[in-house]
């Protein structure tokens, strides 16, 4: 009884979701169908499921006319992607039409699957494609050499789209089958011979490279020891084009996440370098700066790596960390919210104050004691205007302060930048000996470190673990009093 009533609210729930589509959704739904049909279906025994065919060119145009429309007409209802019973049904066969299109190779119709291939990856959820997921994964890596651009192109977005959503269960096999068809190989190959082709086939090709590489550590050592791909990507980098600078960024990233590849990149010189920090500067799109501040971060992982940019270009780099920690906006949750930001990457490449060097001198000269201040209390410049404040002024601003919860996300940055800027603080970086202000600054960020150490403790007696901001800033700011106390 109790199943039999579960089936008719399914069954019901199924029919109020076909109801919701829209008249147009239902009929292009249907000339689907009457499209799939004039092809024929058999049971292949080797895969143990049905297929579709059809050797009919016609009839293969058709589909895929009619495929594209499907699509774009439930990308624009998302109710219908999400819910709708006819899509998942449809699923199978869409995807198995479309595999046999492009394993035809009718060159006539190859640019128009490879293009609605692109629309079934962005548009489907990846569950329905997983069954034929490495079947997709083969037939648009072997497309990838087509001499056809318009080709070639909608077959690498595809492609970076499927491996930018593997799951967890799918990434092994899709890795394999990467490594089988020999497919970073190709790609190297097409981005060495794009000099005659259209810069779009660049980018799709070196975005894609880029995915792989991060999906795929192995392949990064050979990639960077190809010498005429290196001159290629060196030559691009002359180009003032947006897109080709993000592309690139990226592309470079994934690379020197291999360590002895990012000391191949730091040994390219002060060209490579300044490339890399002009990108930080505010002139760039957002998305731009944030990939060149990523590029500088797995390039200084190390404190050897550290020492050899600094002596590069190390002005200059400080500069730009100090502009990016500058920008926190008028509304402090935006920027909490989005750890894509500008400020966010620039806090985490702050954090190569961790090794000592002449680099603390510079972020002493650069006010990072002000900006440090201003990421812990808003409106802190407002607040401390004048140059000398009574200890129990100052105790009240940073109390009040606090309760506000300013940039919460942040502060874990914060307490590891400020404790290393302190273990470090010597002589020649004495933050005191430059301003009064500086020194007013630097009580407040020892007091917001003193009180915010002191109410983590009491919640740790209080056994407090549910406040996962709690829990997040407790240890670093522990860290940086600790230093503080131990420093010089």
């Amino acid at each position: 009884m109790i199943h039999s009533t579960v089936k008719s609210a399914t069954a019901s729930k199924e029919k109020d979701n076909y109801r919701s589509l829209s008249s147009h959704i239902i009929t292009l739904h249907r000339r689907l169908l009457h499209s799939l049909n004039l092809g024929t279906r058999y049971f292949d025994e080797k895969t143990n499921r049905w297929k579709w065919q059809s050797v009919n060119i016609e009839v293969q145009k058709n589909v895929l006319r009619s495929i594209a429309a499907f699509l774009d007409s439930i990308s624009a209802d998302a109710r219908a992607t999400r819910h709708t019973i006819i899509v998942k049904e449809s699923a199978a066969d869409i995807l198995g039409a479309l595999l046999w299109i492009l394993q035809c190779k009718n060159e006539p119709l190859l640019s128009m699957a490879s293009n609605v291939a692109v629309k079934l990856v962005s548009i489907l959820p990846s569950p329905l494609l997983q069954p034929r997921l490495l079947d997709l994964v083969y037939c648009l890596s072997s497309l990838l050499s087509s001499h056809q651009v318009e080709v070639a192109i909608p077959c690498a977005t595809a492609l970076n789209l499927v491996i930018s959503n593997l799951s967890a269960t799918s990434e092994k096999a899709v890795i394999e089958a990467l490594k089988e068809t020999e497919i970073s190989i190709c790609i190297v190959r097409n981005i060495k011979d794009c000099g005659a082709q259209k810069i779009e086939y660049f980018l799709e090709m070196a975005s894609l490279l880029s995915t792989i590489l991060l999906r795929w550590p192995s392949s990064r050592f050979p990639v960077c020891n190809d010498v005429e791909l290196m001159k290629v990507l060196a030559n691009m980098r002359t180009r003032t084009d947006c897109a080709i600078k993000l592309v690139l960024l990226k592309l470079y990233t994934s690379l020197a996440l291999c360590d002895s590849v990012a000391q191949k990149l730091i040994e390219d010189g002060k060209v490579f370098l300044q490339m890399i920090v002009q990108a930080m500067g505010k002139s760039n799109p957002h998305d731009v700066r944030i990939e060149g501040f990523r590029l500088a971060q797995c390039l200084l992982r190390s404190q050897e790596n550290c020492l050899k940019v600094m002596n590069l270009c190390g002005e200059a780099l400080v500069d730009a960390i100090i502009c990016g920690m500058r920008e926190t906006g008028p509304c402090s949750k935006k920027i909490e919210n989005n750890y894509g930001s500008v400020l966010v990457e620039a806090c985490k490449l702050a954090q190569i104050t961790r090794w000592a060097g002449n680099h603390h001198i510079r972020f002493w000269k650069q006010g990072i004691d002000e900006v440090l201040l201003n990421l812990l209390i808003e409106n802190i410049h407002d607040q401390s205007s004048e140059l000398v404040l009574p200890l129990e002024k100052q105790i009240s601003v940073v109390k009040e302060g606090l309760k506000l919860n300013y940039h919460v996300a942040l502060r874990s940055y914060v307490w590891d930048i400020l404790g290393w800027l302190t273990i470090h603080c010597g002589e020649n970086s004495n933050p005191c000996s430059y301003t009064h202000e500086s020194e007013l600054h630097i009580n407040l960020l020892i007091l917001c470190a003193c009180f915010t150490f002191v109410d983590a403790i009491q919640k740790w007696c209080r056994i407090c673990q549910n406040d996962a901001d709690d829990n997040f800033q407790s240890e670093p700011v522990s860290r940086a009093v600790l230093m503080m106390i131990y420093s010089p």
